[in-house]
């Protein structure tokens, strides 16, 4: 059994006590109460009181588990909680785009949630990324992405919160050339 405690009082002498937290995610606890000194009854009383909005699909910890979500689809996303004895600090999004263009995410988290957003390519190279973790409405845009799989990592500075995703991609205006073509025996006819 891991001995790790969540949360503590350490308040012997006081009759009524309380401990708390606010970031846990849906499993079996354990509460341990240990005798300091005296005798008689005692009572627990445990409540969880779920939060009030959907959460993301997990697992999507890293990039091969990646949520995949439509060009132009919301999705959202909780950061920070304690499952399984650990803290969700990032999660991934997949996102497909079928055209050049400008690939524009806007990121929505609540005030108290600090985030950074990352957008990777399909070879897992990092484009950029939005470091204002305490703005909690901004728009990241990655104006030269090519028709491909893109990865979106939204990664948690600190708080536990929900988090909303939305990406579109805004098309070229101007008429692509016919890819492949980088090398002459490529070359169009």
């Amino acid at each position: 059994m891991d001995e790790r405690a969540l949360t503590r009082d350490y308040s012997g002498q006081n009759s009524q006590r309380n401990v708390e937290r606010v970031d846990l995610d849906v499993q079996d606890y354990l509460i341990r109460v240990n005798k300091t000194r005296g005798d008689g009854p005692y009572f627990v009383h445990a409540r969880h009181e779920p939060v009030s909005y959907s959460v993301d699909q997990e697992p999507n910890e890293d990039i091969q588990e990646a949520q995949k979500i439509s060009v132009g689809e919301k999705s959202q996303g909780v950061l920070g909680y304690i499952a399984h004895g650990h803290r969700d600090t990032a999660d991934w999004f997949q996102v497909v785009t079928d055209q050049f263009g400008a690939l524009k995410i806007d990121l929505n988290a609540e005030e108290t949630l600090h985030v950074d957003l990352y957008l990777y390519d399909a070879s897992r190279s990092r484009l950029g990324g939005d470091f204002k973790g305490r703005e909690s409405e901004r728009r990241f845009e990655q104006a030269d992405v090519a028709p491909g799989i893109y990865y979106i990592r939204v990664n948690r500075q600190c708080r536990s919160r929900r988090v909303y995703l939305d990406p579109t991609l805004a098309k070229a205006s101007l008429a692509v050339d016919q890819e492949p073509n980088d090398s002459a025996e490529q070359a169009p006819k």
